[in-house]
């Protein structure tokens, strides 16, 4: 997903829904000790890819409350 080395809003929140399915998908198929493991290759993917320093460079987790606001938030209310 970052492997071309471009970082968004889109794609980061992308990555936190995916990982928000899998570890749902884990815990009701009652394999919750993965969970564990799950989280930390997901951290792994966040610090390889230096995701957190690009959020900083943005301004922070307040921005992406920007970005989901002006993108996604007219969609939510029109669904």
């Amino acid at each position: 997903m970052f492997s071309d080395g471009t970082i968004s809003w889109g794609r980061i929140t992308i990555l936190f829904l995916f990982g928000y399915r899998i570890a749902i998908s884990v815990l009701r198929t009652g394999f919750s000790q993965m969970i564990e493991k799950f989280v930390a290759c997901l951290v792994e993917v966040i610090i390889r890819e230096k995701i957190t320093t690009w959020i900083a460079q943005q301004g922070g987790w307040v921005s992406a409350s920007v970005y989901i606001t002006h993108y996604f938030y007219p969609w939510w209310l029109s669904s």
